[in-house]
């Protein structure tokens, strides 16, 4: 009996240690700035009726976009990691805001499902009454979309941060207020990296223009804040929405740029022939170019759709179609294939890496 009861009790840990990871959460704070006039308050809370808890973790900015670990003092405590939040609590934590210079980057949360966050950022000028504006602890994504006004002496300013342990290329396209979408020049960021800055200075073709900024990375994610000031300095923290399918602006909408990146796969001959092998292959923007097992090119449209595809191997010219599917931030793609001049045709599939 008592091994029973035993046996029981490690089931049950294993079972409520199992819901409890399962519930966990990574939240992205992607502005932190202490110093320098700012001051970074972060304020935690436990929506839930079960106690929980909260790590933090910072990447503060050094140079060409690179972060490194970062421990900011808080006023009170000195660390945090497992914070402690009862049932229904609310946690404040205090940068100082007193050095000369400024520090700044990004924060991640490791909290429970019931966790949620968000951060005040506090700017002091001399003369002026202090400033605050405010975001949101949120899940990383791979698209954004930012309205943004740079009219009339308004100043739109944004701070971004990429979330992931690998370099990341995030392609943004501008739609104004008024004429045709455009295509901005595309930021590299390095693993954890991290970048603010405001949009004229970045990107001149948004100067004394109003409209919608879109930010997709295809593959990776990312997570961005948006902050606009007025003609007398005082800001606000402007909202920014998170996308789900492919962009609608990047590389002239409608998804096109959510098939980009590397690939790799097979084909195999079903024509009862023998070719089959591995392919390599890369999608930029809506063109497809294989470099195995031959030199060949085709096109993807923005519901994925392969048209045109042509591949040359050792003289011998291979007809393909098939279509591209995302899915969060995978990419896969399958088809087939037809040699004429061999009798030969077959299927293919790749997979994004």
């Amino acid at each position: 009996m008592r091994q029973l009861i035993l046996t029981r009790l490690r089931i049950a840990a294993v079972f409520l240690f199992g819901i409890s990871f399962g519930s966990a959460q990574t939240l992205i704070i992607p502005q932190i700035a202490d110093g320098g006039g700012w001051q970074t308050e972060l304020v935690l809370t436990n929506t839930s009726a079960s106690a929980s808890t909260a790590s933090l973790s910072f990447f503060q900015s050094t140079t060409n976009g690179a972060t490194q670990s970062w421990t900011p003092p808080f006023l009170e405590t000195s660390s945090v990691q497992n914070l402690s939040l009862p049932a229904a609590a609310t946690m404040f934590l205090h940068t100082p805001g007193t050095a000369a210079a400024l520090s700044e980057g990004w924060a991640q949360l490791q909290a429970g499902s019931g966790v949620v966050a968000y951060a005040i950022f506090t700017q002091t000028v001399p003369g002026r009454t202090n400033q605050d504006g405010t975001a949101p602890a949120a899940a990383s994504t791979s698209g954004v979309l930012m309205p943004f006004d740079n009219t009339s002496g308004f100043v739109t300013t944004l701070a971004l941060a990429n979330t992931t342990a690998a370099s990341e290329t995030i392609s943004v396209g501008m739609q104004p207020a008024s004429g045709s979408s455009s295509q901005l020049s595309a930021i590299t960021l390095p693993p954890n990296g991290y970048m603010a800055f405001a949009l004229p200075t970045q990107f001149s073709a948004t100067a004394n223009q109003s409209g919608l900024l879109e930010f997709y990375a295809a593959t990776g994610s990312f997570s961005l804040i948006s902050l606009r000031f007025n003609p007398t300095g005082g800001f606000t923290a402007a909202p920014v929405y998170a996308e789900s399918g492919g962009p609608i602006i990047v590389s002239g909408g409608a998804g096109v740029a959510s098939f980009n990146g590397n690939y790799t796969g097979s084909f195999t001959d079903t024509a009862g022939g023998t070719l089959s092998g591995s392919v390599s292959a890369s999608v930029s923007n809506g063109t497809l170019t294989v470099t195995k097992p031959g030199s060949g090119t085709g096109t993807v449209s923005a519901t994925g759709q392969v048209a045109f595809g042509l591949d040359v191997t050792a003289g011998v010219s291979c007809n393909f179609t098939g279509t591209f599917m995302v899915t969060g931030t995978a990419a896969t793609a399958t088809g087939t294939f037809s040699c004429p001049s061999l009798n030969s045709s077959g299927t293919w599939s790749l997979t994004r890496q």
